[in-house]
């Protein structure tokens, strides 16, 4: 009953950027982060990297870098900061997931 009279398009390209410009600021903030053992760098770093150089490679070259600061906080509070935007990159990979699953499935139509 909600859907009646609604008329949604899906914007492929804006979702796409936005996806994008996601992308870029976690591996921004991520990036931020002193890793003396090299584990973010290892493993969410490299797979963000990869994720937007092969899905998004015409697009990488337009938005500017974010740039994000957190050397200025002690270690708790780098480690505590740390965990919830790791948490929040978590729920936004389901996200992200989703929308590449639907753009690959209404192509294939």
């Amino acid at each position: 009953m909600c859907l009646e009279g609604t008329d949604f398009t899906f914007d492929e390209d804006e979702c796409l950027q936005s996806v994008l410009e996601d992308l870029r600021y976690y591996w921004s903030t991520f990036k931020s982060y002193r890793d003396p053992d090299r584990i973010l760098e290892q493993s969410v770093l490299r797979s963000i990297e990869n994720l937007m150089q092969d899905c998004f490679s015409a697009m990488l070259l337009d938005g500017a870098q974010v740039q994000i600061s957190v050397h200025n906080e002690n270690s708790f509070e780098r480690r505590l900061k740390l965990c919830k935007v790791l948490k929040g990159f978590q729920i936004r990979t389901i996200t992200i997931n989703r929308v590449l699953n639907h753009i690959v499935s209404s192509s294939q139509i």
